[in-house]
């Protein structure tokens, strides 16, 4: 007798920088969310769909929830409950070694949404401890905290223990049909895909140096046979920003743009032709950006 087909939601939630998107995109098999050492690099609802047999999880990836300080913080709050809507399983990732108030509230949001939504402990960056025994006493004392569906300890960037954690979303799930067909993986159109990208590339290497408001845009996105022709402009604040994207000799700007195209062209199934182009906002829109 064959299984009985499974779906449904999963949210994926966690403090900033705990390695949210790094495990989507381990659970995907492909990039999907962009990924950075950069707190909140995840600034909208990524939803990424999984396929294995009888069983298809729908991820969310959502960014990381803090305490709500002005228009940015509130949206980025907005986009976790949006997440967290029609879910039937949370992931709460947290750090090895680390829990903080930052964790305390996130499980307590998910705790507060009632017993429709029971969540799912991901202890994630284990690669960083050489004795996994030494796992346990922290797995036991986080297993008070709350009544989780299961725990599991993982290392999204070294891909140990996704298997597991597959099969434990997959045991969750409740009995229902399909929504996607086997070979897609998002929702997401291209253009966003283009977007998440180019965000990564900019945080990645010049985080340090550009405010969270840089904002990728694609205007034009055309496929000619198998090669996909994007033009898209880096949008800054300032002028003194746009000379930071362009680098000297235009250096910097053809970095960002060489690894962008290097993750796009697997993510869109085709050869990438990017023209990038760094463009100063306008008063009003810089000012929008700001609040």
């Amino acid at each position: 007798m064959s299984e009985p087909s499974r779906c449904g939601t999963v949210a994926i939630v966690g403090c900033p920088n705990v390695g949210k998107s790094t495990l989507l995109n381990r659970l995907i098999g492909r990039k999907l969310s962009a990924t950075s050492g950069r707190p909140c690099t995840t600034r909208h609802r990524v939803l990424g769909i999984s396929t294995h047999g009888a069983a298809q999880a729908i991820y969310v990836d959502t960014p990381g929830l803090g305490l709500a300080h002005g228009r940015r913080d509130r949206s980025l709050s907005a986009a976790v409950e949006n997440g967290l809507d029609g879910a039937v399983l949370a992931l709460f990732v947290c750090e090895q070694g680390r829990w903080g108030d930052g964790d305390e509230r996130v499980l307590q949001r998910l705790l507060d949404r009632g017993i429709g939504l029971r969540p799912l402990l991901v202890l994630n960056k284990i690669d960083r401890i050489a004795d996994a025994v030494a796992l346990l006493p922290q797995l036991e004392r986080l297993a008070t905290r709350a009544d989780f569906a299961d725990l599991v300890p993982v290392s999204a960037l070294k891909n140990r223990n996704i298997e597991r954690l597959r099969a434990c979303v997959h045991r969750h799930l409740p009995v229902a049909e399909h929504r996607f067909t086997a070979g897609c993986h998002t929702d997401c159109t291209p253009q966003f895909l283009v977007e998440e990208m180019l965000r990564e590339q900019l945080m990645r290497r010049l985080g340090d140096e550009l405010p969270y408001t840089v904002r990728p845009h694609v205007e034009q996105l055309q496929w000619r046979g198998d090669l996909c022709r994007i033009h898209a402009v880096l949008e800054v604040q300032r002028e003194s920003q746009r000379a930071i994207v362009i680098g000297r000799g235009g250096r910097s700007l053809k970095s960002i743009g060489t690894a962008a195209r290097l993750d796009l062209e697997p993510l869109l199934g085709g050869r990438v032709g990017l023209r990038l182009w760094v463009r100063v906002a306008s008063p009003q829109a810089a000012a929008s950006a700001v609040n």
